[in-house]
């Protein structure tokens, strides 16, 4: 449970970046190859937290195993995220870097305002998903 708690506590941080208008540039235009595609999913984790659209986080950005983590500590995956969602006001992520090891992939990411976390990313079900929102840097 206190896994599951940091974990919607550190999205609810990353999200929480404070007022303003979102950058209309796109972090993973920097990338290329599966560097791109791993930025691709924080950018579509900060889309998805614009549309407070907490089902398509649940069933195409977060990797199976985080949502059994959450389903483990006796929740559903889109009714926490949604929860989280909803205390939220700026959905900002930027895309700091990405090491992108096999299978598996790291990406350092800034909320605006908020301290840098790293995301750990796994390729399986035919792209990236996040494995783990992460920790502050």
């Amino acid at each position: 449970m206190r896994r599951l708690t940091l974990l919607l506590a550190l999205l609810a941080a990353l999200a929480l970046a404070g007022c303003g208008q979102a950058s209309s540039e796109s972090s993973a235009d920097k990338f290329k190859g599966d560097q791109k595609a791993v930025a691709e999913v924080v950018e579509n984790l900060q889309d998805a937290g614009e549309r407070k659209d907490a089902e398509r986080i649940c069933n195409d950005i977060l990797a199976p195993s985080l949502v059994a983590q959450v389903k483990a500590a006796g929740s559903d995956c889109a009714a926490q995220m949604k929860a989280s969602l909803d205390d939220a006001d700026e959905y900002e992520l930027q895309v700091e870097s990405v090491t992108v090891q096999g299978n598996r992939a790291q990406a350092e990411v800034k909320g605006k305002g908020s301290e840098t976390a790293t995301m750990a990313l796994v390729k399986e079900r035919g792209g990236w998903r996040i494995a783990d929102l992460g920790a502050p840097a």
